[in-house]
């Protein structure tokens, strides 16, 4: 008789669509990058003046940090996420249509900094912690490894993108690409809490396996020797036990 199958618990669920909806949002974050060059040959400016969009969004990557926080805390996490996403992918949509070095300040700058902080891991961390009471090291991981692979995959697509395209419809199809990815996932898959789907959350309660005290082996060193017998008797055994030491030594 065949054992019945177990079923995938919908924390995995959950994990998947945070991990693939910060891949993104980390990649698309960081291609600003790839497009430095395209638009000085395009509009004239020089690096500097370019670098600043890119530092605007660094700090705003940081100090919104907080804000974020708290909002999550109020309106949950998924909620955040879905707007930064949104927030995200028309930053990068509104960019292929600049024309002045004041609008990528905005919309590269501003709208991308805060919508990636927005899909970091001061939302994505809460969710994963509800949804986890075991594993809670391999989910932090993966949650974390997201970030960075996200820019081992977005980089390099939108380096093609621009090379194909060019840069404008490279910023384009990436916006495009978040929106239709990040948005049904967000929306269809991912919980705040496993309360929400009637559940609870994985490996609840399972009790921590004790761990049982490795026993003392008789002959160790320092371990006691329990003493059965009555004290008469202790006595005639250590008697015995000296005359046969002299006797072995005659």
């Amino acid at each position: 008789m065949k054992a019945p199958r177990r079923r995938l618990h919908y924390a995995w669920v959950v994990l998947g669509a945070l991990v693939v909806v910060m891949l993104l949002g980390s990649g698309l974050w960081a291609v600003f990058g790839v497009f430095i060059k395209p638009m000085e040959t395009t509009f004239g400016w020089d690096r500097a003046a370019l670098s600043g969009a890119a530092a605007i969004s660094l700090l705003l990557l940081g100090a919104a940090g907080p804000i974020v926080g708290w909002l999550a805390d109020q309106w949950g996490p998924r909620r955040v996420i879905f707007l930064s996403a949104i927030l995200l992918g028309l930053g990068a949509m509104v960019s292929s249509r600049v024309s002045a070095l004041w609008q990528i300040y905005i919309t590269c700058g501003v709208l991308m900094g805060l919508g990636a902080r927005g899909v970091g891991m001061s939302t994505g961390a809460a969710p994963a912690a509800r949804w986890f009471e075991a594993r809670r090291g391999l989910v932090m991981g993966l949650v974390g490894g997201a970030m960075s692979v996200g820019q081992l995959v977005i980089v390099p697509l939108a380096v093609w993108f621009t090379l194909s395209y060019g840069w404008r419809q490279s910023f384009l199809y990436l916006g495009v690409l978040l929106l239709v990815i990040a948005l049904p996932l967000t929306l269809l898959f991912i919980r705040d809490d496993p309360a929400q789907k009637g559940l609870e959350a994985y490996g609840a309660g399972q009790a921590a396996r004790p761990v049982s005290p490795r026993p003392l082996r008789k002959d160790a060193p320092g371990s006691p020797t329990p003493c059965r017998c009555r004290r008469s008797g202790c006595s005639r055994a250590r008697s015995s036990s000296a005359a046969t030491r002299r006797t072995a030594s005659c």
